[in-house]
């Protein structure tokens, strides 16, 4: 298979038809990343164990996030063909590298967490440049 002719040799996440801007919607949303965190730290999971691990994730998001995972080639689905049925995800070798990058992401807004909350509320509690523009 090959890649179509007008696709740039490099990502261009500035241009709004660039495939980055897919793929990078895919890892980074918040179950992107969950995900693909659950699954490094666990190598093999069904999607019973990540629906129990993953707090408030509906089963279509989850299966949602898990078909758009595999489809840029993160993980791997491997389906047994049993009854009842026994399906398993796991991290491609793609997957594991795109993992090693994101997981310091992640323990950076874990580790900042209060840093950040205490931002947003001061932000909230002050006037905005648009509520002044509406004092006279």
């Amino acid at each position: 298979m090959q890649l179509p002719k007008n696709l740039p040799l490099q990502g261009d996440l500035y241009n709004q038809r660039c495939p980055a801007r897919d793929i990078s919607k895919h890892i980074s949303s918040l179950w992107g990343l969950t995900v693909l965190r659950l699954l490094k730290d666990n190598s093999t999971l069904r999607f019973s164990g990540l629906k129990a691990s993953i707090e408030g994730i509906s089963d279509r998001m989850l299966s949602q996030t898990l078909r758009n995972l595999e489809r840029d080639g993160m993980l791997q689905r491997q389906d047994y063909k049993l009854t009842p049925p026994k399906v398993e995800y796991s991290l491609t070798q793609l997957g594991n590298e795109c993992a090693d990058r994101l997981i310091p992401l992640c323990e950076f807004i874990e580790d900042n967490m209060n840093v950040v909350v205490l931002n947003q509320m001061k932000y909230d509690e002050s006037p905005t440049v648009a509520e002044w523009q509406l004092v006279k």
